[in-house]
């Protein structure tokens, strides 16, 4: 008999829920009563997971497994964090990007995970309208982990993308497309360590296909 067949052939005594830990404890209580509250043998697990992820757009996948004594196990797969981005106005606006272009509220997870996300801050009063971009998304996903390690980094448009440097006076300024380059922000650095001009700090653009332009003067955000 298949897993199918097993789910719907059973009615388990006792259910042990098993969550990403990832989550918030809100979360994972919420869910918690919910399977425990369910007849799992009158579910097939693709009206399941179709329903459970309805209201609860972090799970990414359900697995059941039935053990002789009639005890079930739900373990509960949620979609990987990847970046959290925050409004500049106002701060307490926040969201997550996930895997698969997934955007989530940051109350789907816990404390501890949304403080070891990196971070980029979307400028402007169109919060909202900015954070679905296509090119935004992209860059969430893509971006290089040192890139993180290295700037603080601010979305005002696809045109225009703006990394502080966390340690030096340089700001560099990128688009969609320039963001991934990462010769030429290592090229920025080597500017600034080789011309004495830039000791006060610099500014640099990286957004011309064949050029960069720098300019010396302090750090200042965009």
């Amino acid at each position: 008999m298949g897993i199918l067949g097993i789910q719907y052939a059973l009615s388990p005594d006792s259910v042990l829920v098993q969550s990403d830990i990832r989550w918030s404890p809100e979360i994972h209580q919420s869910l918690k009563k919910k399977f425990e509250s369910l007849s799992l043998r009158t579910y097939g697990i693709k009206n399941l997971k179709r329903d459970i992820a309805t209201e609860y757009p972090c799970l990414k996948d359900i697995t059941i497994r039935y053990s002789s004594s009639l005890k079930s196990t739900v373990h509960l797969l949620g979609w990987r964090p990847i970046v959290r981005i925050r409004s500049s106005v106002p701060t307490t606006k926040e969201y997550v990007v996930c895997e698969s272009n997934m955007i989530l509220s940051k109350d789907s997870f816990n404390n501890e995970t949304l403080h070891a996300l990196p971070v980029i801050t979307i400028v402007g009063g169109d919060f909202e309208e900015k954070r679905v971009e296509s090119e935004f998304i992209n860059m969430a996903l893509n971006l290089h982990p040192s890139m993180f390690e290295n700037y603080t980094i601010s979305w005002h448009s696809k045109t225009q993308i703006c990394f502080e440097d966390l340690k030096n006076p340089i700001t560099i300024i990128a688009d969609s497309l320039s963001v991934h380059d990462r010769e030429r922000f290592d090229y920025v650095q080597r500017i600034y360590r080789s011309e004495e001009k830039y000791k006060n700090g610099m500014k640099a653009d990286i957004r011309l296909k064949d050029s960069l332009v720098c300019t010396p003067g302090a750090k200042q955000s965009l």
